[in-house]
């Protein structure tokens, strides 16, 4: 059985640690995101329906982002019952029910935006292709030399929808306040990857979800982050502008 290593190299993709040879994109613009989407969607039109792949001792995440963000949509609703039951205690509560209801209404719009019967056919259409997602698709991580595709970290390689390398890839430059016509580059993806509306429809939701939002209250939920009431309700307050403007 390959190796993961052989199995990328019989189709022209280097695990290449090598930082030297990375050219940084420092100044995201239209232009170089439409070029790094053009190479994620040829980094998996090369590694998809390949012999073997199956073999590949992967982790498969069909699907887990998509339950991750019904269970914080689950968790936030909560969270506003109980300060609208017990009261408002500190800052970060008083920011929370200020914003928390137009956020929860923003995610259940997002994930309830495609049906679940269209839903699952995404999920058949990835698992009988067996998809590969690599996650971190910034050109950091994956950049093209001559006719090579070069990755730096395979880490977090999975099965999954390939959607889910661009929507977390417009995620992350949406969240840096870098604007673009995103659904301009989310067709251009949907037509290079050959896939369809739904997808379409499928990308816009979950680029549109409110990931800062949710993370914030995670963290305060879970106290994994050592700050203030106030400060939290600052942070609060921030992701609500770095989550931004939906696309649907």
């Amino acid at each position: 059985m390959d190796s993961l290593k052989d199995y990328l190299e019989k189709r022209n993709i280097i695990i290449s640690p090598n930082q030297t040879e990375r050219i940084l994109q420092t100044n995201y613009n239209e232009y170089n995101i439409l070029e790094q989407i053009d190479l994620i969607c040829n980094f998996h039109n090369r590694v998809k329906d390949g012999e073997g792949i199956y073999l590949l001792r992967l982790q498969s995440n069909i699907g887990k982002e998509m339950e991750e963000c019904k269970v914080n949509i689950k968790r936030l609703r909560k969270m506003l019952l109980d300060i609208e039951k017990e009261g408002i205690k500190d800052a970060f509560e008083s920011e929370l029910l200020s914003s928390g209801h137009q956020i929860l209404l923003k995610a259940e719009a997002c994930v309830k935006y495609i049906g679940e019967t269209e839903y699952i056919e995404l999920i058949k259409r990835s698992m009988r292709s067996n998809e590969l997602s690599l996650v971190s698709c910034e050109n950091t991580n994956l950049w093209r030399r001559e006719n090579y595709i070069c990755i730096s970290d395979t880490s977090k390689l999975c099965f999954n929808m390939v959607e889910w390398d661009c929507i977390t890839y417009l995620s992350k430059i949406k969240r840096r306040g870098i604007h673009i016509d995103y659904g301009k580059v989310i067709e251009s993806f949907v037509q290079k990857s050959a896939l369809d509306k739904i997808s379409e429809a499928y990308i816009k939701a979950m680029v549109s979800y409110p990931y800062d939002y949710m993370k914030v209250c995670s963290r305060k939920r879970e106290g994994k982050k050592k700050w203030s009431a106030e400060e939290y309700g600052e942070k609060l307050s921030a992701a609500k502008l770095k989550d931004g403007y939906c696309l649907i």
